[in-house]
């Protein structure tokens, strides 16, 4: 071991650069673990779990029986629920053919929008998938669900589709799309127009023909002036534009439209 090192975690050794998050769990093993144990420590996750559990006895009619989830804090943000299964704590207690679908997590009195893995649940309680010991698996997916008030304060619940004859759908909020309101606010329409474009326009303004002798010498010369420009800046020549042949051959042009409408 080099003494010289630093350990550091969450920053660089000046302090300077801290990791805006939150570290839940730091652990130095002294040799390589195996694949085994690696899984083990990525299945008991990072934060502590408790089994939750919902009576719904008196929508079954089943003695003492729940619908057990665990749950754990995800992050900073969120909860991750696993594995809900009906049980009973009635060693004597026999449910047979109890209906449920639907399972939907809600937090603080609001079903949550996102996240809701169990809704797809559709599962028939009851021998011989049910037992005393192990209850009755209803999913083997996660469901990560946002936090709201945070982890002291969060209240949670379930709502069913279905639960034994209780019948109970859940409708999606229909979200609104007001229309949108046209703006007719008068806008200029700004643009690039070639002198060849602006040339028929002035033609089609003033009704002079743009073979007129004085419009054509004009624009030939404007034509020329362009092209020499361009070769001076060692551009291609092409069609005038605005840029390349003079404001002051564009006025000029207008002008003489002027004169001869």
């Amino acid at each position: 071991m080099d003494s010289t090192f630093a350990l550091v975690l969450g920053n660089e050794t000046t302090g300077k650069r801290p990791w805006q998050g939150v570290i839940k769990f730091v652990a130095i093993h002294g040799r390589a673990l195996t694949a085994a144990q690696v899984q083990q420590n990525f299945a008991a996750g990072v934060g502590e779990r408790y089994y939750l559990l919902f009576n719904v006895s008196a929508l079954t009619g089943v003695l003492q029986s729940f619908i057990m989830v665990e749950g754990s804090q995800y992050d900073s943000y969120s909860y991750l629920f696993r594995k809900p299964r009906f049980i009973s704590l009635d060693p004597n207690a026999v449910p047979a053919n109890i209906a449920l679908s639907a399972i939907r997590i809600g937090v603080n009195g609001t079903i949550a929008r996102v996240g809701q893995s169990y809704a797809r649940v559709n599962a028939t309680v009851g021998s011989p998938n049910y037992t005393f010991a192990d209850g009755q698996l209803l999913s083997n997916v996660g469901a990560v669900i946002a936090s709201d008030k945070g982890a002291d304060s969060d209240m949670f619940f379930l709502s069913f589709d279905q639960l034994g004859s209780n019948v109970h759908p859940f409708v999606e909020a229909t979200l609104s799309n007001p229309p949108m309101t046209p703006d007719n606010t008068p806008r200029a329409d700004w643009g690039i127009a070639t002198f060849e474009r602006v040339n028929r326009s002035l033609s089609a303004i003033t009704g002079v023909p743009i073979t007129n002798s004085t419009i054509s010498a004009l624009y030939n010369s404007a034509q020329q002036i362009a092209a020499a420009r361009a070769a001076d800046r060692r551009v291609p020549a092409g069609p005038p534009d605005g840029h390349h042949a003079a404001g002051h051959g564009l006025l000029r042009t207008a002008g003489r439209y002027t004169v001869a409408a």
